[in-house]
């Protein structure tokens, strides 16, 4: 279960593919059957798209918004104004909690074109947010949104406050008060923030609860939703850096050790997948992928200002590997879930639909964004081979001193931004400007000529030891995938193309219910107290192993069904690992017991081994496509125990020949393992090695 390093390429890749989509995103092909859901699913009509006024628009506006500060693109920014330019021409929606979203991108884009039609709008809706909307108690910003399905509707949530708030209308507040020097507005937004921490953020755990009513004086189900806590992770950081060091230090500390205590507690929850379920506290809701991308460019922000120490990283790390991988090849942001209204148990927030949304590409941009600029173990650091030319955007020194070597001062350089974060504390700006007046007044210690050379060996040494093994590893990798391709028949085909000697004739076909029984045993002695999992890209696995704590107990696990060593079990969530789900064989060597939702079966008349690697294959995946469905739930599959008992399944019918591919795949498995190991064990003796020869 290492954790890789996300591949900058990829990220960048990825990201503009994930821009266009947001610029050219339409409804769901199937809103109509989304729309028989309605309200209890999450169906929005406005929610979908890019061209409405309301608030998933708004926060798609502020990650394009973003990359085109970053960027400096001018294709992005004209679209910003043809944006705002017709929807005000078509008319805006009424004013509320939700509607004020664009604005925050209105305002800062602004500082482009000082349109006084766009001055006009952004101090009037600041105006009305100060003296004309509803307030709760203690003068809480009411939680008003858009009536569904009446743009200029709206309905009041009385005496309510929602966590949205604070992203969806107090950064506005507070970049209009800094914009304009109102004190009047900047101390309203910070009113706003201590009144949401006060009754949002619980004490105990450190994360916040989706809503809080002053009618009833509770937070509703006292659920802890994702995408609720992304808001404050998200949108908390840059609330404070609207201030350039102005905020009143008592009032800082008390925001950033919210900050700090959610995000902590979010660590804890994070699943091995890198994600973190809808329900944050619940392992059995869905993991969904909006909310984790905000909390992930929240964290890294956190790390980028200083805030989170380097623990954090692999938490990073972990987040936008899994983002990466729930992004479609057109761009298209997978397992985003819809609106959310106020939930008063954990059901609510399962049973949200799953569609492409503006926000799911938004705040997508934004945690690629943060990962491009904020990647702390990446080398910013080079040494030029060869003479050319380079961007002004970098800083070019030499070394002009016969006693210092250029691969020397480049190991430490290295040192400095990996190890050290020195270079992190330096520069500033969204894209952390480092200047040559800055750089040049780094101490830097400089041992003899012949130590120094003598450093620079070793590590040339180490190196070349991590690229040869990178090099193995994915060489294996890639063995393994033709492997699987040649040993294997092709749809229409009874042979493969690749065989062991001494083999011959044509593969059979069986049913999934010729060879295996489901397992109905349940655990209801609570004998067994091992939970399971079954991760995609992890295999079945000790959940308190996947999600890094416990999360049954043995109060509700009397109707799990038992899983003994080399069962088998079919897991329905959809993944970019798995288009159909995933169906492992436990590897573990002892029982536990998986969660209902699960498809546990037990196989004879067939080599177990042989069966798992068949599994690994995408042989039986076109019958799943075809006799399941998603319905209003896009990370399911949904197929009957009929249906799915009927898969056909392609075998050798000498189990000898089962036998030769299931131990040829363990042995390439066992080696990919080893070097996974090795690698590893290479770069942590690099980064020893750095924090041992440096001072």
């Amino acid at each position: 279960m290492n954790n890789k390093k996300p591949d900058k390429k990829e990220i960048e890749n990825k990201l503009n593919l994930v821009i266009d989509k947001l610029m050219n995103l339409g409804r769901p092909d199937n809103d109509e059957e989304l729309e028989k859901g309605g309200e209890s699913i999450g169906f929005f009509k406005r929610d979908f798209g890019i061209k409405e006024w309301d608030w998933p628009q708004g926060v798609g506006l502020y990650g394009l918004l973003k990359i085109m500060q970053i960027n400096g693109n001018d294709e992005y920014r004209e679209f910003l104004y043809k944006w705002f330019k017709e929807n005000i021409a078509e008319g805006l929606p009424s004013k509320n909690i939700n509607t004020t979203t664009p604005l925050l991108t209105l305002v800062e884009l602004n500082n482009y074109y000082n349109d006084t039609q766009f001055e006009e709008l952004c101090i009037k809706w600041a105006e009305w947010l100060m003296n004309c909307l509803p307030r709760t108690k203690e003068r809480g910003f009411q939680h008003v949104t858009s009536a569904n399905g009446d743009r200029q509707g709206v309905r009041l949530n009385e005496n309510e406050m929602w966590i949205d708030t604070l992203f969806m209308t107090v950064l506005f507040l507070n970049k209009m008060g800094q914009k304009y020097n109102r004190q009047d507005w900047i101390n309203e937004s910070i009113h706003q923030v201590l009144m949401h921490i006060k009754y949002l953020c619980d004490n105990k755990t450190g994360l916040f609860y989706h809503g809080w009513t002053f009618n009833e004086m509770n937070n509703f189900g006292g659920i802890f939703w994702c995408r609720g806590n992304s808001w404050f992770t998200l949108g908390i950081l840059d609330y404070v850096d609207m201030f350039k060091g102005t905020l009143n230090s008592g009032v800082k500390e008390i925001i950033i050790d919210a900050y700090k205590a959610q995000t902590a507690a979010l660590k804890k929850l994070q699943s091995k997948s890198g994600l973190w379920h809808t329900v944050l506290t619940d392992s059995s809701s869905y993991e969904e992928v909006s909310g984790r991308a905000a909390i992930t460019a929240g964290i890294l922000k956190g790390i980028r200002m200083g805030i989170l120490d380097d623990s954090y990283i692999d938490v990073a790390d972990k987040a936008i590997n899994a983002i990466l991988k729930n992004i479609d090849s057109d761009g298209t942001v997978l397992n985003v879930s819809g609106g959310t209204g106020m939930g008063y148990d954990a059901e609510h927030y399962k049973n949200i639909l799953i569609a492409p949304m503006a926000y799911g590409q938004s705040l997508t941009i934004l945690a690629l964004v943060e990962a491009l600029q904020n990647d702390k173990k990446s080398l910013r650091v080079g040494i030029s081979s060869q003479e050319g030319i380079i961007t002004p955007a970098y800083v070019c020194v030499e070394c002009n001193n016969k006693q210092i070597s250029p691969k020397y001062l480049f190991t430490l350089l290295h040192y400095y931004d990996s190890i050290t974060k020195v270079m992190y504390k330096m520069g500033d700006g969204l894209r952390q400007t480092l200047s040559y007046r800055e750089l040049k007044d780094l101490v830097i210690y400089i041992p003899s000529i012949d130590e120094q050379h003598y450093i620079t060996d070793v590590f040339e040494e180490i190196d070349t030891y991590i690229t040869i093994g990178n090099k193995m590893l994915a060489s294996l990798k890639k063995i393994k995938e033709a492997s699987l391709q040649s040993m294997f028949p092709h749809e229409g085909e009874t042979v493969p193309k690749v065989r062991f000697n001494g083999f011959e004739g044509e593969w059979e076909q069986v049913r999934l219910k010729d060879i295996s029984t489901k397992v109905v045993e349940k655990n209801k002695s609570n004998s067994i107290s091992v939970t399971l999992t079954n991760s995609a890209e992890y295999g079945i696995i000790d959940q308190r192993d996947f999600f890094d704590h416990d999360v049954s107990n043995i109060d509700n696990i009397s109707g799990y069904f038992v899983v003994q060593p080399r069962d088998f079990v079919y897991n329905p969530r959809i993944s970019a690992l798995a288009p159909v789900g995933p169906i492992n064989m436990n590897k573990l060597g002892y029982s536990g017991v998986m969660s209902p939702l699960y498809y546990v079966f037990r196989v004879f008349g067939i080599n177990k081994d042989f069966l798992d690697v068949f599994f690994r294959t995408n042989m039986w995946h076109k019958y799943m496509k075809d006799n399941g469905n998603t319905g209003a739930r896009f990370d399911r599959l949904s197929i009957s125990d009929e249906l799915f008992r009927e898969m056909p399944i392609y075998c050798p019918k000498d189990i000898n020949e089962q036998k030769k591919i299931a131990s040829y795949f363990r042995s390439i498995d066992r080696q990919i393992d080893l070097q996974t190991q090795r690698l590893k064990k290479l770069k942590q003796i690099k980064a020893a090695c750095l924090d041992k020869m440096f001072v």
